[in-house]
């Protein structure tokens, strides 16, 4: 029903209780649009830690051509909207975003309209085909809006960038890098300078061994554990069986930092990248190829520029010596993850003692963490089978082996170890100096309070009188709703209750991890910060002091890395979520398991259990009764029958629509 058909109230006296305190009739508001596909928006009006304080809707014949995320200026109506006040847009402050990925639709006289994928875009764009870049009817694009006269019912915007046909798996996986500012190609210059940098690498290489500072560790028996479809190495581990029946592990992370020096184009690129970004189908590296597959990449059967860290251990797991430092190491084996875990299951193959040992040491740190307040938040991966047009075929979860938990318990080890010799360091010479470190806050209150509400909602029991925010009841929860259809369910949404981890260059605790000292520092092929890190430790492990004006320049690197990690992981999450609905849109019609997974206005969301996709079962789609949604009880429940569909139940689910366009799934209850 158009808005025309539902003109405001007029206002009245009676009426003045409905407006919200000290927003009456003809009140000056300032906030952020926020739109929807419908045209509606809402001013939301922001306080000065940018929380919303209230919000106003704005019908669509009173938008004033605002688009989602304008900052706006407007005005509280004197007359009402579905019997609540609402705001008017009187001028456009500073604009929002004004480019969007879509799909070209056949327009007149040879020109297209484009509509945009994003869900907060309310109209189509006006394309003249002299803007189209060459682009034709179902092309899946980029498109800036530069215009929006008075009078016009469209924006008129033009093409600046083509991806492909829409639907096709090239152009839509483009598309989701664009729409995240993630480049797919190296700017020539980054090429050209990476190539002479791997021209040069057998002098640059000598060069560098050469170093007093650096430890030849190329006679120590080395071991890589990745995927078997990794292509690059940051991580090799080494297991030496000393004389008096203790151990030293060897932990060494590709010298990234020899190669990519600052000032570098090489540099500048990886710092706007920030992270290597990990599609379903394709890896968008921060470093070319050259450099991340080859060069850096700690390959087996060749000589390696690495950063080690030496920590030996008695059989409790105790560290009783630590040394760090820049080295030259040779990887005697590559093995799969499968491979390792099958030597382990055997009892017998290569490096099986090694391995053992190291799988024996990385079981006690882990029991360790835990006891001592690490959170095991359950992580469900799913993989796909993709054909030659990279079409989903087959998909399947992830198992999480003692091969994975070895390699990851000891990157936390050295990440660890490294973040508390830089605060001895500190101690030593009694000042401050600025790391890259890795943080995790413990949550707010008011967060707290809502997942108290939410797991009594759906039945999972709190210990009386245990706090929350304590690690240890947190992991007793996800104990308790372990292989239950409510483990995924609890497990994520105590992950949104918690603060988001960030990099910051002088807070060292962990609370997720339930450490006090923690940084990145295992991954500089594909993580900025971890570089970072690598060049500091080594400036400090000898000695070297960092400039007064360097502190602001690793806190913008911190904040932009924070900023960026959320980008990238946006991509791939939504990478995924391509696949699940491309999988399932050959299964219309078919029958599944699902777990009601979220309650909304207009219906419940399910989760599929087998390919983990969330759709939509519509309350307008059940006959037996008319349902709402009930906050307090996170639950669907029926006006006549009272009966609740609540999160978590077991349901029996039919798939009737999906669509690629949007990434949406509906459900039809069985």
């Amino acid at each position: 029903m158009s808005f025309q058909n539902q003109r405001p109230s007029p206002f009245s006296e009676a009426k003045l209780d409905s407006y919200i305190e000290g927003y009456g009739p003809g009140t000056p508001i300032s906030g952020i649009i926020s739109t929807a596909k419908s045209g509606t928006g809402y001013i939301k009006i922001l306080n000065e830690n940018e929380e919303v304080v209230t919000e106003f809707q704005v019908p669509r014949d009173f938008m004033n051509h605002a688009l989602n995320g304008d900052l706006v200026e407007g005005v509280v109506a004197d007359d009402f909207f579905y019997e609540k006040p609402y705001g008017k847009v009187l001028s456009i402050k500073e604009p929002g975003k004004r480019v969007y990925i879509g799909c070209l639709l056949d327009g007149p006289g040879g020109s297209f309209f484009f509509s945009a994928d994003n869900s907060k875009m309310y109209t189509d764009t006006f394309v003249p085909s002299k803007f189209a870049e060459g682009a034709v009817v179902g092309s899946k694009v980029q498109v800036e809006i530069f215009e929006w006269r008075d009078g016009q019912k469209n924006p008129t915007g033009k093409v600046t960038a083509v991806f492909g046909k829409k639907g096709e798996n090239e152009a839509e996986m483009k598309a989701i890098l664009a729409s995240r500012g993630i480049d797919f190609s190296f700017p020539s210059q980054v090429e050209e300078e990476s190539k002479h940098i791997h021209a040069n690498a057998e002098g640059n290489f000598e060069q560098a061994i050469s170093d007093p500072r650096r430890r030849d560790l190329r006679d120590t028996e080395t071991m890589t554990i990745d995927p078997a479809d990794a292509k690059d190495f940051d991580d090799a581990l080494s297991c030496v069986f000393n004389e008096d029946g203790t151990v030293t592990i060897g932990v060494h992370i590709a010298d990234v930092s020899h190669y990519v020096t600052p000032g570098t184009t090489l540099d500048t690129e990886a710092r706007k990248r920030e992270f290597s970004t990990y599609l379903v189908d394709r890896t968008i590296p921060m470093l070319p190829e050259v450099l991340s597959n080859d060069l850096c990449s700690l390959n087996p059967n060749t000589d390696k520029l690495a950063f080690s860290g030496l920590f030996t251990m008695n059989k409790e797991g105790n560290v009783l010596s630590t040394w760090f430092g820049k080295s030259v190491i040779h990887s005697n084996r590559r093995f799969a993850y499968e491979e390792a875990q099958e030597i382990l299951n055997n009892k017998s193959g290569e490096y099986y003692n090694e391995l053992y040992t190291i799988n024996s040491l990385a079981k006690i740190l882990r029991n360790r963490r835990f006891a001592a307040g690490a959170i095991d938040f359950a992580d469900t991966e799913i993989k796909f089978e993709l054909d030659e047009t990279g079409k989903p075929i087959s998909v399947y979860q992830k198992e999480r082996l003692d091969a994975h938990k070895l390699v990851e318990e000891f990157m936390l080890l050295k990440n660890r170890l490294v973040a508390e010799e830089v605060e001895n360091i500190k101690k030593k010479l009694n000042t401050t100096l600025p790391f890259m470190y890795r943080t995790h806050d413990s949550p707010d209150k008011e967060r707290i309070e809502a997942l108290a509400l939410f797991l009594e909602a759906v039945g999972v029991e709190i210990p009386k009188g245990k706090d929350l925010v304590d690690p240890k009841v947190i992991n007793g929860i996800i104990e308790s709703v372990k292989d239950t259809p409510l483990q995924d369910l609890v497990s994520t949404e105590m992950l949104r209750s918690m603060a988001k981890a960030k990099y910051t260059v002088s807070n060292p605790k962990h609370f997720g991890l339930g450490f006090d000292f923690y940084c990145h520092f295992t991954s500089p092929i594909r993580r900025y910060p971890d570089l970072i890190a690598h060049r500091l430790f080594f400036k400090y492990l000898h000695g070297e002091k960092i400039g007064t004006g360097e502190w602001a320049q690793f806190e913008a690197i911190a904040k932009l890395a924070s900023e960026r990690e959320i980008e990238v992981m946006d991509a791939e999450r939504e990478s995924i979520k391509l696949k699940q609905v491309e999988y399932l849109s050959s299964k219309i019609g078919t029958i599944f398991d699902a777990t009601i997974s979220g309650i909304s206005e207009s219906g419940f969301f399910v989760e599929e259990k087998e390919t983990k996709a969330n759709g939509l079962i519509r309350y307008r789609s059940l006959t037996d009764d008319t349902y709402h949604l009930d906050r307090k009880k996170y639950a669907a429940v029926g006006a006549k029958t009272g009966k609740m569909f609540r999160l978590g139940d077991q349901v029996k689910v039919l798939l009737i629509k999906t669509d690629t366009d949007s990434k949406q799934i509906d459900f039809e209850l069985v």
